[in-house]
């Protein structure tokens, strides 16, 4: 069985942010703001950026993922994922 993971990477801070959880990141559904079934992961690289892995576990249409510091968005979150966006386990709901 393969596992497919999702992800994007922040590159912007000059330095680590340093707080555990200072940096979050929601995928909620776009059209009534929901939050959707996804398993979300922040790594702090500890060199300015973070890597975030998220695997949806059900498929979802339109999607807004917000990237939060201590609540504010950061650069131009919220970030909208427009159309069918297919979770990777088949058989999974």
């Amino acid at each position: 069985m393969v596992y497919i993971s999702l992800y994007f990477l922040l590159s912007s801070f000059t330095e680590s942010l340093g707080e555990d959880g200072a940096l979050t990141v929601q995928v909620n559904q776009a059209a009534d703001g929901t939050r959707t079934r996804t398993a979300i992961q922040v790594l702090n690289r500890h060199d300015g950026s973070y890597l975030v892995r998220y695997k949806l576990m059900q498929t979802y249409r339109n999607v807004v993922i917000n990237v939060l510091y201590k609540g504010r968005h950061v650069a131009a979150s919220p970030y909208l994922l427009r159309g069918i966006l297919e979770h990777l386990f088949p058989g999974w709901s």
